[in-house]
């Protein structure tokens, strides 16, 4: 009869495989994607538009204005107004139109410089292409994309990571009960020695360290993966008659304004909010504006050396009193809404700013080589079984070696797409991302596993020294360019350079080892 222990090793291990390739793209995407905003930053650091709030005498009512003209009627209201660092500032004005029998959200963006009030860019269709991403933005949010939806279309990707993320919660639990970590295997550093020893060892202790960091982003992670493709459709279907609009705004707070006829002036309360709140500008909301009930909600960015905060502020769109500031999940301050930024700062590293953002960078590429190395546990234990031991050992080599080859061919496919006017840049990333996984695939098809993965992190290092020097193309602006111009992305060109420095170390380690491995099975024929 097999003991309770060896069917939980069992289920931990074969669970383990099948989701070995879905999770590492969940976390190494994850751990490029703590820092998006610096590779929004970086990408665009050429660009030279201030900041709304930056700008002396910002008159948001024209900006407004200009931005509405020929605008349908229909589109007027709602308006998102967002202006991200070093981007022009948009204004989205959208409804929800009866589309083949299904509703879909349609409107028009319209990109202003706050400078001089000038259009830089229009668009108009459903929300998706309305608010595609630019080809500057597009580098950071292919990563993000890649973490939060497999590149998947949105709610099924939604569902994907959902999934992983509670497989994930299952492989902690039963690698708790099989590994029982404790104080002497955090404290044990593995032993050198056969492969088979040292990869099992090295697989408890990374998995020991990184527990508590697997467990919060998987229960995080499958919070709200399904919040968004399950959740919020089924409990708006049960109780709102499928208004999943209603459903959100019951939740994050409805602002309940007396009707009248009068319209307030944005310009003041644009002020006024940043009186409040000593920050930059973020966004702004005009809900059912020109309309009975309207209100104007104001976003305003803090900064502080332990990570950014939001301040929200509500205004009357009649009067332009301010109404209340309120948090981000429901009308007044609650347990509930503490909870979930909470768990939002847990998952996307910004608890204490950039020092909790290079600790989950770490520990998102330590996971990793957690889910490698027990790969390779798989491979070197079932050596037995030719079949399988060879498709575990191509996915280790395509998951090891392709990734940081995918990641490093995706950043170089941006520089060339961007710099030859393709518009969809996010398909020319996303289709030399996964040739890059399978062409290191077919290296380990053709070469010694770690031969194959020394190549594909080889070729990676390669282009990830070129790529700080060919972004100019996109960008305009480069890494020398950069100390006097933009210097907090010097950070950014560094870290490039020093990934594209530890790949070539690794591969030329790998090199090695694979060759005195040869050695010794040259040697023990010739003995024989």
């Amino acid at each position: 009869m097999v003991v309770p222990k060896r069917r939980l090793y069992l289920l931990h291990r074969w669970v383990g495989v099948i989701l070995a390739a879905p999770a590492l793209l969940v976390f190494f995407s994850g751990a490029i994607a703590v820092f998006h905003h610096e590779l929004h930053d970086w990408a665009h650091r050429g660009q030279d538009y201030r900041l709304a709030s930056e700008v002396s005498n910002f008159d948001l009512d024209r900006a407004h204005a200009i931005a509405a003209e020929g605008v349908p009627e229909k589109y007027l209201a709602p308006v998102d107004i967002p202006q991200p660092k070093q981007r022009p500032m948009r204004f989205f004005f959208h409804a929800h139109d009866q589309v083949g029998g299904t509703i879909e959200e349609h409107g028009v963006s319209v990109d202003l410089d706050p400078q001089t009030l000038e259009t830089v860019r229009r668009r108009s269709g459903p929300r998706a292409d309305a608010m595609a991403p630019t080809v500057l933005e597009s580098l950071g949010t292919f990563f993000f994309d890649l973490h939060i939806q497999l590149l998947m279309p949105e709610t099924l990707g939604l569902v994907a990571t959902g999934i992983v993320g509670f497989a994930l919660m299952l492989l902690v639990v039963t690698g708790t009960f099989v590994h029982r970590p404790n104080l002497a295997k955090l404290s044990r550093r593995p032993r050198t020695g056969k492969a088979r020893r040292l990869a099992g060892e090295v697989h408890t202790f990374v998995g020991s360290w990184t527990l508590p960091f697997t467990a919060v982003l998987a229960m995080t992670g499958a919070f709200f993966s399904f919040a968004g493709a399950v959740l919020i459709p089924v409990v708006a279907m049960t109780a709102f008659d499928g208004d999943q609009e209603a459903l959100i705004r019951a939740v994050i707070g409805q602002v309940e304004v007396a009707d009248s006829t009068a319209v307030a002036e944005l310009g003041p309360i644009f002020d006024d909010a940043h009186r409040r709140a000593d920050g930059t500008f973020d966004f702004i909301t005009l809900d059912q504006w020109n309309q009975p009930g309207a209100n104007v909600t104001v976003g305003i960015v803090e900064h502080a050396s332990l990570g950014d905060h939001t301040r929200t502020f509500v205004y009357d769109g009649h009067t332009g009193a301010l109404i209340r500031e309120k948090p981000i999940i429901g009308p007044v301050p609650s347990f509930g809404n503490t909870l979930f930024m909470l768990m939002a700062d847990l998952h996307f590293g910004t608890l204490i700013g950039l020092v909790t953002k290079i600790l989950w960078f770490v520990l998102g590429l330590a996971t990793c080589a957690l889910a490698l190395v027990g790969l390779l546990v798989f491979v070197e234990r079932r050596g037995d079984q030719k079949r399988t031991t060879r498709t575990v050992g191509i996915l280790t080599g395509a998951l090891g070696g392709g990734l940081p080859l995918a990641t490093a061919g995706a950043c170089l496919s941006w520089v060339i797409a961007g710099a030859s006017g393709v518009t969809d840049v996010s398909m020319t990333m996303t289709v030399v991302f996964f040739i890059g996984l399978i062409q290191a695939g077919v290296f380990v098809a053709w070469l010694p596993l770690r031969r194959a993965i020394g190549l594909a992190w080889g070729l990676a290092g390669v282009a990830f020294l070129a790529f700080p020097f060919l972004a100019p193309l996109v960008t305009g602006l480069g890494p020398l360019a950069a100390w006097t111009q933009a210097r907090a992305s010097v950070a950014v060109d560094l870290g490039i350079v020093f990934v594209g420095l530890l790949l070539l170390s690794g591969a030329f380690s790998l090199r090695s080892v694979a060759a005195q491995t040869t050695h010794r099975a040259v040697e023990s024929q010739v003995a024989v």
